[in-house]
């Protein structure tokens, strides 16, 4: 073979007769970077596209030897002739040929990951007017593991630490450093790791060649490795953040999992601390044992305690944060800030952190600047200084420097967590500037935050997932909620609608009719609100469906074939609606046998007679439209979860088109069976209010059609608030939390202003606080005991 890298790639393509191309099309590799190899325009090329390379030109054992060796470079083989091993073998990506469709989906999924990460970064104000220095220093020692390790060198093999010193606009840099591509961030609360993270990503992504992984930043904390395994959680958050991964491959896997499973993407986890104390350890086991390479970041202590339990992430590098220097806050929060009015031109504008920052940086700073030093010594603090100072008219920051009140660090950091919210919903006129015409009374801003954060924290979870809202109750709470709502709707229902619907179809009075569907409809939902309330509970109770938002709508006609949801799923609900339509039938037709008999031998055997009749007829109803609704799902389109609110609108569509589809078949089935059973209904209804029935004619016809038409309401019901995240949401979370004073009317409305204020970030369909740090505070603190604003108290 030739004797340079970019020469024997030249031989090995000509020997098969392959283009650039052509080779490009094999490997994955884009014929931009074969071009630069060849040319020798790009030196060190990367051992997964040299593995790549190998496996499209069908080299022999053999030559891979030469070929891994000849791109290593002479330092890589050893005294006996042996080549190293190809490096991390087990955690460098190892991806068959992808298929177009497969391909396609990952280049979508960088597109919208960097389309959400760069609004964020921009929302946050990470860019203005520059970044904050982040900076870090290399930990080896017990929390890192060995250098020979994490280059994949053979045993007796010397191996050099690698060098990762670099500042925060050369994070990607530094990372394309680690050989097997594993890197755990420690940093304090605050000190930057998600801004870290994501610039990270958004680096990497702007840098990615075709075929590359696609990296992609999520919170671990959600995640229970004694639950699920790592890949099958990661599979699940792309989709949940990704509709459009929801569709399957011809293998019958999701395109989430196909990429997963392939090693398309790399995870950037942020949050290790995050996770339950007790699972850490497991999860440090299960990313060892998933070969792919991986970022996380964690505070010291949560990752030292995980690692003394267990071990080091294998293979990763390891940089922990410092923190910020009196002269970083020099340069930045004067640039931060306006300056004072009345500067002559040409003069440097003195601002109101000029006579501040001079304390901070002096030779011999007093106590208050010492306080200010350390409380403002990570990029946490230094945003929300910013926020409450800077930005908010008729705050002076030399308060800080006052020990009376602030006499140690910790109460400057607690003062600027107490004090942003206030400040941020004080400001009338920032509002207005900003196009947010809404008053939000403090203490009303205060409590709403404090259950949201306390709602995070009792269920562990880094995000505010809307359709999680309320779920913090109690399962049985939330049964009863849903059965009383239930009852209080089909009721409305036989009124509203079943009133004038029997005097077109039976006649009759109105004031009659209207006391009869009354009584009709209260019979009805005293048995149905119960039956939903608690199909609700057992529901959850045993896990049988987790509603989570509808990834899917109702597509027939459009080229698209049935049966795009697994078997098993549609299997799981087609059985629980079965067995809710049982229980219900058996209710019905017992309310019937005690309204039609008087002696306990008839009432029983009326009731088991009804029972089954009745029981028979809703479980196929249910069944039948559980089942078809079902099989014509499909993935929602790939951008309907660009924001909460979209998430919430599109599954919105999905659960009302579906309700539709549903309600209608449940209701033509019980509109046959009330054809095939005779009067029965109406019969009872006779026998319990004789003189409200008087006059009107009952046919089987006019039966079926009736109960077709109101069955079809009450069926869409009866899947929304049982089976959808968007019925749990419509009664928990607008309707209960409001009436109980949990959260406000306007919702989405205050989500979207807290949003917008600053207090709330968006991460795909879901709500996270600002900081893990300030969620905290809120969830500890109530409105009484929050800083408010000078001009408020």
């Amino acid at each position: 073979m030739a004797s340079t890298f970019q020469e024997v790639l030249r031989e090995l393509r000509g020997r098969a007769a392959m283009t650039q191309e052509d080779l490009a099309g094999r490997s994955g590799v884009s014929v931009r970077t074969i071009r630069g190899f060849e040319r020798g325009e790009r030196t060190n090329p990367q051992t997964a596209t040299v593995k790549l390379l190998a496996d499209a030109l069908a080299l022999s054992a053999n030559e891979q030897k030469e070929f891994f060796a000849l791109a290593a470079g002479p330092e890589k083989e050893d005294s006996s002739g042996e080549v190293a091993a190809s490096p991390a073998e087990p955690i460098v990506p190892r991806r068959p040929r992808q298929s177009d469709h497969l391909a396609l989906a990952a280049e979508e999924l960088a597109m919208g990951v960097g389309i959400r990460l760069r609004r964020a970064y921009e929302h946050q104000q990470m860019h203005d007017p520059f970044p904050l220095p982040v900076r870090w220093t290399h930990v080896s020692g017990v929390l890192s593991d060995h250098a020979g390790n994490i280059h994949a060198q053979p045993d007796g093999e010397p191996a050099a630490d690698v060098d990762l010193v670099g500042g925060f606009g050369q994070i990607a840099e530094i990372y394309r450093r680690v050989p097997s591509g594993r890197l755990v961030v420690l940093g304090d609360g605050g000190s930057g790791k998600t801004m870290l993270a994501t610039r990270l990503t958004l680096d990497l992504l702007r840098e990615r060649e075709q075929a590359q992984p696609v990296p992609v930043t999520v919170s671990v904390a959600s995640w229970d490795p004694t639950r699920s395994r790592f890949r099958d959680w990661l599979s699940g958050l792309l989709i949940r953040d990704h509709p459009g991964l929801a569709r399957t491959t011809s293998g019958g896997l999701t395109l989430s999992a196909a990429l997963v499973e392939t090693d398309m993407i790399l995870p950037v986890l942020d949050g290790f601390d995050e996770i339950a104390k007790g699972l850490r350890g497991p999860a440090l086991q299960a990313l060892n044992r998933a070969a792919l390479p991986v970022v996380l970041t964690s505070r010291p202590a949560e990752y030292e305690d995980a690692v003394t339990v267990t071990d080091v992430l294998t293979a990763a590098a390891v940089v922990r944060l410092g923190t910020l220097t009196p002269a970083d806050l020099a340069h930045y929060l004067p640039r931060a800030t306006r300056g004072n009015p009345g500067t002559a031109p040409g003069a440097v504008a003195e601002t109101r952190w000029h006579p501040v920052v001079a304390e901070l940086t002096a030779d011999t700073p007093g106590p208050g600047a010492r306080n200010v030093n350390s409380a403002l010594s990570t990029p946490l603090m230094v945003s929300l200084a910013r926020s409450i100072y800077s930005d908010t008219p008729g705050r002076d920051p030399a308060d800080l420097l006052d020990t009376d009140r602030f006499p140690t660090a910790a109460a400057v950091e607690d003062h600027l967590l107490g004090s942003y919210v206030p400040a941020l919903y004080g400001d009338r006129s920032s509002a207005e500037a900003n196009g947010r015409d809404q008053d939000w009374h403090l203490d009303q801003v205060l409590r709403w935050l404090n259950y949201l954060a306390r709602h995070g924290i009792t269920r562990q979870e880094s995000g505010i997932a809307w359709w999680g809202l309320g779920t913090a109750l109690p399962i049985w709470s939330r049964a009863i909620v849903v059965g009383l709502v239930s009852l209080f709707t089909i009721t409305l229902v036989y009124v509203v609608i079943g009133a004038p619907l029997s005097m077109v179809i039976y006649g009759g009075a109105f004031a009659d009719t209207l006391r009869l569907q009354f009584v009709n409809g209260f019979l009805n939902a005293s048995v149905a609100g119960p039956v939903l309330g608690l199909a609700y509970g057992l529901v959850h109770h045993f896990r049988v469906i987790t509603p989570v938002p509808s990834r899917i709508r109702v597509r027939i006609g459009r080229g698209l074939p049935p049966g795009a949801i697994p078997l098993a799923q549609v299997r799981t609900r087609v059985v629980t609606a079965f067995i809710g339509g049982l229980v219900f039938g058996g209710a019905v037709g017992a309310l019937g046998a005690v309204t039609l008999h008087s002696t306990m031998v008839s009432t029983l055997s009326a009731a088991a007679e009804l029972g089954a009749m009745f029981g028979g007829m809703f479980s196929i109803a249910a069944a039948a439209a559980i089942g078809l609704v079902s099989w014509f799902e499909s993935p929602a389109d790939a951008d309907s979860a660009a924001s909460p609110v979209d998430s919430v609108k599109t599954n919105r569509d999905a659960v009302l088109t579906q309700m539709l589809l549903g309600g209608l078949i449940f209701g033509l089935v019980v509109g046959l069976g009330t054809y095939a059973t005779g009067d029965v209904f109406y019969t009872v209804i006779h026998d319990v209010a004789p003189r409200l029935t008087d006059g009107i004619s009952f046919t089987r016809p006019a039966n079926a059609l009736g109960a077709g038409i109101l069955n079809w309401f009450f069926g869409a019901l009866a899947y929304a608030v049982t089976l959808t995240a968007w019925g749990q949401w419509a009664i928990l979370a607008r309707l209960w939390l409001p009436l109980t004073g949990r959260l406000p009317w306007r919702l989405l409305v205050f989500l979207e202003d807290a949003y917008q204020r600053g207090v709330l970030r968006q991460s795909g369909p879901v709500w996270e606080f600002r900081h893990d740090r300030l969620q905290r505070h809120l969830a500890e603190t109530g409105p009484r005991t929050i800083q408010p604003r000078p001009d408020q108290r």
